[in-house]
């Protein structure tokens, strides 16, 4: 019975590891995954080792959650957060754009809602702080490495599988659009684009 729970809660690390390793970036997918609703939020890579460990931290019983619901003030924290996602996803019903718009309040319900069960997952599961810390050491050095290469190459590298802008330095400092046959000049999108240069974190 313990081989099981073992390589439940060893899956759930992983996914914790996975996270902070693609926490620097903003890695996305190319269209929407067809296993998930179509909402913006899941089309971040990040998303996937986040549910990942929510998922096998729930199914390994959640380990830890006694031990840190010991301390009254940590298990009235995770309480408050636990009922503020339960809000958020009630909230829905009364959003002001739901019908015109429902997608905006439920990105942002399950957003919350999986940021809140993943900073619970890690608590409880209390993985050891060096391998957080070694997996954010890795993270930013690979992705300062790419910034580095985009620097001297001017512009982007060919990263678009893994959402870099296809930019470069002869890229104009504005963008025009043309949406509903109406042409679109974003002066905010202009300065965006001329500091996008910084790693496929910008993607």
């Amino acid at each position: 019975m313990q081989k099981p729970q073992h390589f439940r809660r060893s899956m759930a690390e992983i996914g914790v590891i996975a996270a902070f390793l693609l926490a620097p970036v903003w890695l996305r997918f190319g269209d929407f995954l067809p296993f998930f609703s179509r909402l913006y939020v899941t089309r971040f890579v990040l998303f996937i080792p986040l549910i990942w460990t929510i998922f096998w931290w729930l199914l390994a019983g959640a380990p830890g959650i006694r031990k840190f619901a010991e301390s009254k003030l940590r298990a009235l924290w995770l309480g408050v957060l636990l009922l503020l996602v339960i809000w958020s996803f009630l909230s829905q019903s009364w959003a002001f754009v739901r019908v015109q718009h429902p997608e905006v309040a439920a990105t942002a319900a399950l957003q919350f809602g999986t940021a809140i069960l993943f900073a619970a997952a890690l608590a409880c599961l209390q993985v050891p702080p060096a391998k957080v810390v070694s997996a954010l050491v890795f993270g930013l050095v690979w992705n300062s490495l790419l910034t580095l290469l985009q620097a001297r190459a001017g512009g982007a590298i060919g990263l678009t599988a893994l959402g870099e802008f296809p930019y470069n330095a002869l890229t104009p400092g504005d963008f025009n659009c043309a949406r509903r046959r109406n042409h679109l000049r974003s002066p905010i999108w202009a300065a965006a684009t001329r500091q996008s240069a910084g790693g496929v974190s910008h993607g």
